[in-house]
Order: structure tokens, then C-alpha cells, then sequence
């Protein structure tokens, strides 16, 4: 499996697509452009009739549910779930990356299916207590997406596990196998447990996505109670704990952002802020490696994935400081890690999950991420600024006639912040309709003004793509939540709380412990499992020290910002390799300075909560 931050080309030639792929993705896009349209009219019906439109809002739901599970299918059809596998599968000869791909995605396939079958369940529960949505979609057929989406994953797994027939029977062995554990008497569950995460671990390193551990994992631990099996089962709590937190009314969000930053993406808005925060800045000693930064930051707030932001721009931007004489270990680890600079700022998507897991407003956890945001800018400029006058690097000259015309070729890009902002800040629209205006108003920009690229076809590949990308996040939400409620249930949460209370008295000794933990966190995890499973656990032991769910968030988001960047798993460091074709250790040497610089400021915003605080 890849890291899901490819943004390829779909049209692969003729043939490569059939109709049900066809069908497929327009689905996706379908519902997509419905929850783009629907909140708009009822932010216009709202307007000037005062009125709503009836089911409007859960309509819009149910799409980022429709959105996750068509999507997880789509990533699986690409083979672009979020994983772990390709930073171990290119040392590894032929054969071994047969076996390696028949043991990942064979327990894929396998836990795909028993996941598949819990969600049928649910299903079938729905039936025979019907509600619906809007009074007209009953809600047992919006929930019909979840088996749907799971089984056509785990089809998929299995067939491209191998081009061989003899090799793709082994997968099914392999999916026998994990099957066949579901059916082991209660009494014996419980000593299979800890070999049972073991294999998943190991299989999610071979290359299974993540959200196969986070759903094997909660899977385990339901069986592992010993009140499991496989007629109506504990395991339909993992279903409806995904339901629940992929249909949050804040969450449709996710999608619609992800969306207006892949349109953004695939067009030319990289080169016109480029141009535009060279021109303004250029002139200034490290003025190229400042602007560099800002859209770096500008990209990340919309996509939520500073990995994304590297593939998209990191081969614009990185030659771009080397031609103005940067060093190049400096440029290296200046765009591996600059993009985890907007990983504060709105209107970026950890924010909003982090509020919504926290059960926190999301306005409060973005102006609290707004100083902070600010330090993480400063330390990184000074630095470059330090850097540029060592290397001697090259500034622009100002030109005010330059500057002049690369803001009216980028005046669409600037007014967009202003526009979701002020929408959001201003109480004039909620974050859901103003994440949709996003995406109408990107696609007009991108597709309509500049003309970047055909509203038909690019315009359909951006969209599709952004399906994957949220796909492969929100499967990865809903079943890390299973597992977070597994750990609730089972008052795992309440006696870690309980043993870390009684053994730590010091406020700033469980700060510095919590900064150690999150560090590892972040080495090992993605945001958003990192996010879900990790947040619930903390929040109440930092209440239980007096520490506001706000200050606790943002330390929470630095803290994983720096464990992108750590050795030996940092995210932005695969992709970072990936993009330039450099070796990791390369990379390593690149990034410590930023590691340290990222160190100064999760210090300063833990012991100083002046910096969360001082506009509540």
C-alpha cells in the first residue's frame, strides 16, 4: 500500500476503465457535488425565506458517510490506503514481495470481511427498527454502504494481491485463516489476543492500511471479552461507533475541504502563490525561503496532510531554493517539513477532528492554534533568514510593478482565506457551508477563470482523487473509534487516568511526560488514528491536572507535527525521500535542525499557556 498522497491521473488509456469503475466514481462524485450543494442552498434558503430545507443537514451526513466507504473502496482499487508498506517493500527481492503482499493483504481481505459482516448486522437491526432520514431514506439503506464498501474492499485486496492465480489462492488461504479465528469457541479468544495483534502489527509493516489494524485491533479486543461471535456479535459496536463519528455534523467538512485542496492542487495555484510570496517577499535576506514556507502552510490548511502538501509542491518549490543558492540540506529539510506549518491554522482538518474528538468548539481550538501557529512561522524564518546570510544565498530584487501584477494574477487565491474566515469567524455561515463554498468557489477559480484545467475531465479527476484521499482518512476514523470505545468500555481509559494521577503529582512533570509520549505517538502513528485513539485517553488525565481541552489540543498537534518529522517513521520524512529520490538518512540529517526548532516551540506552548489562551 502507498501513503494515499499520490495524486495521479486517472485516464490510464483505453479500456483500463470499465463501466462499474465508471459508475463507481461517479457515485462518489455525485455525492460529493451534493454535499457541496446542499449546505449553500440552505445557507440561501436560511437567508431569505428564514426557512431550511428538510433533512438537508442529515442528508449532508450520510454523504460523508457514503463519501468514507466509496472512497475506502476507490483506495483500495488503487492500492492507495494509508499504510506503512512501501518504506519496507523496496529492499526486499521478488519473491519476497509476493509473500509480503499475499500476508498483508490476505488478513486486509479477511478482517475487510468480518468487519463486513458485523456491519450487516447493523444493518439488519435498522431494518427491523426503520427510522429515516428526512422522512423519506429509510436509514437501514444510507448505513448499506459500510458492508458494501468493506466486502468490495476486501474483493479487491484479494485479487490484487498477485497477478498469479496460484499466488492469489494463497491469499484466500490467508483469508480463510483470519476468518476462520472469528469461529474459535469463547474460552480459547482470550490467549489468542496478543498473537492475533502481533500478526497485525507485522502484516500492517508487510503493507496492510492502517485501518486494518485499528478494525483488527478493536475486533480482537471484542473477542478477546469472550461476548463475541458471529451471529449478532459485540463486534457491531465497531460499525455503529464508525457511524457515529463519520456522521458528526461537523465532519462533512473533511470531505468538502479535502476536495477544494486537490482542485487547487492538480492546477497552477501552487505557481501563482509561489510567484506572488516571491515577489513580496524575495527581496528580504531569506525572502525565497520564507515564501517557500507560506505556501507550504497556505496548502496544508486546505488538504490536512503536510505529506500531500510535499508531493504537490515539493518539486516546484525545492528547485526553485536551490537555484537561488540555498544549501541543499537546508531546502531539504526546509520543504519536509514547512508543510506541518498549517497544520494549525483554518481552516486544516486535524483541527477540526481534534475538536470534535475533544468535544470542543472548533472556533476555540483554531484561535488557540493561532500564536502558536505564529511562533512555529518565526523560529522556522529566522532560522532561514540565519541560514540565507551564511550561504550567501540570492535575493529578488523588489519590484513594485512586479509585485503589483503577481497580486492580480493571484487575487482569487488571496481572497479565499478571507472568504472562509470571515464566513466562518463572522457567523455567516456554519463550517460545514463554508467548507462547501470552498469548493464551488476553487472550482470556479481553478476551472472557469484561470482555466488551469477542463472542467470536464481534469475537474472529474480532482474530484475522484479527493474521494481516495478522504476514503482512505475517514475508514481510518471510523475504525480507530471502534477501538477507542473498546478501550472506554473496558475502563482501560479510566484506570490509565487513575495510575497516572496517583503517580504523578507535578503538573509540569506530566507535561514533560506527555510531550515524550506524544512524540513516539507521532513517529508511529498517522493524525488521524493518533487523534482518535490517543485524544480520549489524554483529555481526562489533563483535566484531572486543571489543563484546558484547548491548551492540552495544541500541544496534542505540535507535538505530532514533530513526530512527522522523527526518525526512524516520520510521515513527511518517507515522502519527503520519496519525492526527491533521496536516501532516508539524507533526509534524517536534513530535518534535525527543524526537529530542534519544532522542540523550542511544543516547550514553550506546554509551559506557557499564554500562547492557547490569551484571546479566550
Amino acid at each position: 500500500m502507498t501513503n494515499g498522497a499520490h495524486l495521479p491521473d486517472l485516464n490510464r488509456g483505453p479500456g483500463w476503465r470499465t463501466w462499474a469503475g465508471i459508475a463507481e466514481e461517479s457515485f462518489s462524485v455525485v455525492v460529493l457535488l451534493l454535499m457541496m450543494g446542499l449546505p449553500l442552498l440552505e445557507a440561501l434558503f436560511r437567508g431569505v425565506f428564514e426557512n431550511s430545507i428538510p433533512g438537508s443537514v442529515s442528508l449532508v451526513r450520510h454523504g460523508t458517510l457514503w463519501i468514507a466507504f466509496s472512497g475506502a473502496a476507490l483506495a483500495s482499487r488503487e492500492e492507495r490506503h494509508l499504510g506503512f508498506g512501501t518504506g519496507f517493500a523496496s529492499a526486499s527481492d521478488s519473491t519476497w514481495n509476493t509473500v509480503r503482499k499475499v500476508l498483508a493483504y490476505g488478513t486486509a481481505a479477511g478482517v475487510s470481511l468480518v468487519l463486513a459482516y458485523a456491519s450487516f448486522q447493523l444493518v439488519n437491526i435498522e431494518r427491523e427498527n426503520p427510522a429515516a432520514i428526512g422522512n423519506y431514506l429509510p436509514l437501514w439503506i444510507a448505513e448499506s454502504i459500510i458492508p458494501l464498501g468493506l466486502a468490495l474492499a476486501a474483493w479487491r485486496f484479494t485479487t490484487r494481491s498477485s497477478s498469479r492465480w496460484s499466488w492469489k489462492l494463497a491469499t484466500l488461504a490467508v483469508v480463510g485463516i483470519v476468518i476462520s479465528l472469528a469461529l474459535i469457541p469463547a474460552d480459547f479468544r482470550p490467549d489468542l489476543f496478543w498473537p492475533g495483534m502481533i500478526m497485525l502489527v507485522a502484516t500492517v509493516l508487510m503493507g496492510a492500511p492502517i485501518f486494518i489494524l485499528m478494525g483488527g485491533a478493536a475486533a480482537l479486543s471484542f473477542y478477546a471479552m469472550g461476548e463475541a461471535d458471529l451471529e449478532i456479535t459485540s463486534l457491531v459496536a465497531i460499525p455503529t461507533a464508525a457511524y457515529e463519528i463519520v456522521t458528526d455534523p461537523f465532519l462533512p467538512a473533511i470531505p468538502l475541504f479535502t476536495a477544494a485542496g486537490t482542485v487547487m492542487a492538480l492546477g497552477k495555484t501552487s505557481r501563482r502563490l509561489t510567484d506572488l510570496f516571491r515577489a513580496a517577499f524575495g527581496w528580504l535576506p531569506g525572502g525565497v525561503a520564507i515564501a517557500t514556507m507560506l505556501v507550504f502552510a497556505f496548502f496544508t490548511t486546505f488538504s490536512g496532510a503536510s505529506g500531500v502538501t510535499i508531493l504537490a509542491l515539493g518539486g516546484l518549490l525545492m528547485p526553485l531554493l536551490l537555484n537561488e543558492k540555498y544549501p541543499e540540506r537546508f531546502s531539504l529539510g526546509l520543504v519536509t517539513s514547512a508543510g506541518s506549518l498549517g497544520m494549525l491554522l483554518p481552516p486544516c482538518l486535524p483541527v477540526i477532528l481534534l475538536a470534535v474528538t475533544a468535544r470542543t468548539p472548533i472556533d476555540k481550538m483554531y484561535v488557540a492554534g493561532f500564536l502558536p501557529a505564529l511562533l512555529l512561522i518565526g523560529l522556522l524564518g529566522a532560522y532561514s533568514v540565519w541560514t540565507a546570510r551564511r550561504s550567501e544565498a540570492r535575493n529578488t530584487s523588489l519590484s513594485w510593478e512586479n509585485l503589483k501584477a503577481e497580486i492580480l494574477r493571484a487575487k482569487w487565491e488571496i481572497f479565499l482565506p478571507v472568504l472562509v474566515l470571515g464566513g466562518i469567524f463572522g457567523g455567516l455561515t456554519t463550517l460545514v457551508e463554508a467548507a462547501a463554498l470552498t469548493l464551488l468557489y476553487t472550482i470556479i477559480t481553478v476551472c472557469f477563470i484561470h482555466r488551469d484545467y477542463s472542467w470536464k475531465s481534469g475537474l472529474w479527476n480532482a474530484l475522484v482523487q479527493s474521494t481516495i484521499l478522504t476514503g482512505g482518512i475517514l475508514i481510518i476514523i471510523g475504525m480507530a473509534k471502534g477501538f477507542t470505545d473498546y478501550l472506554i468500555e473496558a475502563e482501560i481509559v479510566a484506570d490509565a487516568v487513575e495510575w497516572v494521577t496517583t503517580t504523578i503529582e507535578s503538573k509540569f512533570v506530566f507535561l514533560l511526560v506527555l510531550n515524550l509520549l506524544l512524540l513516539v505517538v507521532g513517529c508511529l502513528m498517522d493524525i488521524v488514528s493518533a487523534i482518535i485513539v490517543v485524544v480520549p485517553m489524554i483529555l481526562p488525565m489533563a483535566e484531572a491536572y486543571g489543563i484546558a481541552p484547548t491548551h492540552i489540543g495544541i500541544i496534542f498537534l505540535v507535538n505530532l507535527e514533530i513526530g512527522f518529522l522523527t526518525p526512524p517513521v516520520g510521515m513527511n520524512l518517507f515522502m519527503s525521500a520519496y519525492t526527491f529520490g533521496k536516501p532516508l538518512t539524507q533526509v534524517y540529517r536534513a530535518a534535525l535542525p527543524f526537529i530542534l526548532l519544532w522542540a523550542i516551540a511544543v516547550l514553550l506552548v506546554s509551559y506557557v499557556p499564554w500562547f492557547t489562551q490569551v484571546f479566550m
